[in-house]
């Protein structure tokens, strides 16, 4: 697998985890902490570990 692919790989995941964290939110009421986690990395890596993704 060359690097490109790898990278694309990479993206890949982290989108598809990105995604798994807003719909979780979204099916409890969430909407605030999606807003806040697309603009706080901090806090969406927080919700990354309370979610166990």
């Amino acid at each position: 697998m060359s690097w490109k692919q790898k990278r694309q790989r990479g993206e890949e995941i982290g989108e598809e985890r990105v995604n798994e964290l807003t719909l979780k939110l979204s099916k409890l009421g969430r909407i605030e902490d999606i807003i806040k986690a697309a603009s706080d990395r901090s806090y969406q890596e927080r919700l990354f570990k309370e979610f166990g993704l």
